[in-house]
């Protein structure tokens, strides 16, 4: 990651493989989500090889990298604490991670959906104790953090 304080941005550098460049390298490295903190300089990606990488936007350095779902991240975000960072994967599980700790605290896994597809994605009220996860069949279930 390259940071540029004085501009306010960030670039992530990610190669994604395709059929015009099958030799390039890092296709698992591909960002699907992101969520930034709200108050540290902090940025949560999840990527497409199931992997949870926490990027420190000051200094542009990885804070932690966690492997996070047995399938594809599709959707993060961080809850009105900032304590705590939500994961949906395609694995149809919603996870919680201690950003403290660096580990899942939580787990709640949902039904496959009768469209086949088990895509989780995960919202949190910045105001109250409670995150949102919704699937692909329009089921959205409601849990207190």
């Amino acid at each position: 990651a390259d940071v540029d304080v004085a501009s306010q941005t960030v670039r992530l550098d990610c190669l994604v493989q395709s059929e015009h460049n099958s030799s390039t390298p890092c296709a698992s490295k591909a960002p699907s989500c992101l969520a930034v903190h709200p108050t540290f300089p902090l940025a949560v990606i999840g990527h497409l090889d199931s992997v949870l990488t926490a990027v420190d936007l000051s200094r542009g350095k990885t804070v932690f990298q966690l492997p996070a779902h047995d399938a594809p991240v599709v959707s993060v975000t961080i809850d009105g604490t900032g304590l705590y960072v939500m994961t949906g994967g395609a694995d149809g599980t919603c996870r919680v991670w201690d950003l403290r700790k660096q580990r899942c605290v939580c787990e709640s896994r949902l039904e496959a959906s009768k469209f086949g597809n088990r895509s989780i994605q995960v919202a949190a009220n910045p105001c109250k104790k409670i995150i949102a996860v919704g699937s692909v069949d329009a089921r959205v279930s409601l849990l207190s953090s």
